[in-house]
């Protein structure tokens, strides 16, 4: 229930992170038995996980965060009356896992280095990354764009109003914030991922098409869908501009 209800700007990553870490170490306990000796050790195993590389697999800002879901679980408990304490502020000063200093990190400005990296990664990631070294835009931002979001390539700007299925992070209040990013320069004459010529074109009713190689519906495109021939009309020019291929 309680993961289910997160509606944070980062509840998707919150819901993976718990269920990779958090249920993992307690997920069959009884909060009775959640001490802060469990606690203490279950931080102690995550600074000693090692990769393949024997490289720490956790950073001590991951911990942190990890055991920051485990407070806000305790602290839902505490208020439908599941628990009476939450044993994670009974952390000594001190004790915690602290966050990383921010610090600047290199740039990725090998354009050779980028294009290796491009060839390497499957479609449609490879584009996804061009855009987001180009322009800037997060994971999440990236995987919520839609094709209506590079409707203003001509201005040098793409929008970008979600992050994954939620807002965007500055949106605190989920007030629907919208954000631009520039767009790369190359993307006003090539379309970014969205462009070339429409191979076929019929009636747009109950139609379905395939950009770049993902079905969509008339209905994924942003614009009143209201099965007329005007309509329909209007939808084509967009479809054409875009690269859509009509099945059918």
């Amino acid at each position: 229930m309680w993961i289910a209800g997160l509606i944070n700007c980062n509840a998707a990553d919150d819901r993976g992170r718990i269920k990779r870490h958090v249920v993992p170490a307690f997920g069959k306990k009884r909060l009775a038995d959640i001490t802060l000796g469990t606690i203490m050790a279950w931080i102690d195993e995550q600074r000693q996980r090692v990769d393949a590389d024997g490289e720490r697999e956790l950073s001590e800002s991951s911990i942190r965060h990890n055991v920051n879901m485990l407070s806000r679980f305790f602290a839902w408990a505490i208020e439908r009356g599941h628990a009476t304490i939450n044993p994670v502020r009974q952390i000594p000063t001190g004790k915690r896992p602290q966050q990383a200093h921010k610090r600047d990190v290199p740039w990725l400005r090998d354009d050779a280095q980028v294009r290796k990296l491009m060839r390497a990664l499957p479609e449609p990631i490879d584009k996804m990354f061009h855009l987001g070294n180009r322009s800037g835009l997060r994971t999440g931002e990236l995987a919520a764009l839609r094709m209506a979001d590079m409707g203003f390539l001509d201005e040098g700007v793409i929008r970008v109003r979600f992050s994954y299925d939620g807002p965007l992070k500055e949106d605190k209040h989920g007030t629907g914030k919208v954000k631009w990013a520039p767009a790369p320069q190359r993307a006003r004459g090539a379309r970014g991922a969205c462009q070339a010529r429409a191979s076929t074109a019929r009636s747009l009713d109950d139609a379905a098409c395939v950009i770049q190689g993902a079905p969509i519906t008339t209905n994924d495109l942003d614009m009143v869908h209201r099965r007329t021939p005007d309509n329909s009309e209007r939808l084509l020019d967009p479809l054409l501009q875009l690269d859509a291929t009509i099945l059918g």
